[in-house]
């Protein structure tokens, strides 16, 4: 896969998407400061970045 420059494939975290949001999991640079109640983690992972999509994105998904 070509990547752009200055960006890497990470194996230590892991991207969700929905029309309405995207999520990334993996393992907090600073767990003192990271605030699982505040983020949405689960039992399984936490959450490391969460932003909503400001449009729904066509290339990922089927229409309604």
């Amino acid at each position: 896969m070509n990547l752009p420059k200055g960006f890497e494939e990470r194996e230590d975290a892991t991207v969700y998407m929905s029309h309405q949001e995207i999520v990334v999991t993996g393992i907090p640079a600073d767990e003192e400061s990271h605030n699982c109640d505040q983020m949405g983690c689960s039992s399984v992972e936490h959450v490391i970045f969460r932003s909503p999509l400001p449009n729904k994105i066509p290339y990922y998904y089927e229409e309604d």
